[in-house]
């Protein structure tokens, strides 16, 4: 018989592109059937513009916002790459409005949550990437203010842009700042 699905923990890591210096990976994929927690920085450095980095789960990918984020730049210190994620729900929030999303049955109560920024405040947000490819099985894209309330953040994403997809039966929320 199958167990549970295995839910993968990411803590500070980092990969380097194909533009390192000595050599480095153009592609990285991560796949899982349950859900995977970015509680570190996961930075990908040295990206050159066709580098990819995938994270696939069938459940939720939540980033932890207070300890950890997802990054990928180029030699220059600017965004590069594409970052794939795809997920039934992709959260990037902080730890308490994590816990409060799990717990919930509707999305929607959580839209003035959302638009607060409880921690400090970082422009560039949690995910930043040349592109950004979202691929939802369904449910939600939710990524809380890391901004002000005049100028609110969340991502960076560079000429690559954000694509979102819906690939699931039920209808999806998308909600950034």
């Amino acid at each position: 018989s199958q167990g549970q699905p295995v839910n993968v923990r990411i803590l500070d890591a980092e990969i380097e592109g194909s533009t390192t210096q000595g050599g480095g990976v153009s592609s990285v994929r991560l796949n899982t059937a349950g859900s995977v927690f970015v509680r570190g920085v996961l930075s990908f450095t040295g990206a050159a513009a066709t580098d990819t980095l995938a994270i696939h789960a069938g459940d939720s990918i939540q980033v932890v916002t207070d300890t950890g984020g997802i990054e990928m730049l180029g030699n220059d210190g600017n965004v590069a790459g594409t970052l794939d994620l795809t997920a039934h729900d992709i959260w990037v929030a902080d730890q308490a409005l994590l816990d409060q999303l799990n717990g919930a049955s509707n999305l929607s109560d959580f839209e003035d949550a959302l638009a607060t920024n409880n921690g400090d405040v970082v422009p560039d947000g949690y995910l930043r990437a040349g592109g950004i490819d979202v691929t939802m099985l369904g449910s939600s894209l939710l990524v809380q203010n890391t901004g002000t309330d005049a100028d609110p953040a969340g991502l960076t994403i560079g000429d690559g842009g954000l694509n979102i997809v819906n690939q699931g039966s039920e209808p999806a929320t998308v909600r950034t700042s």
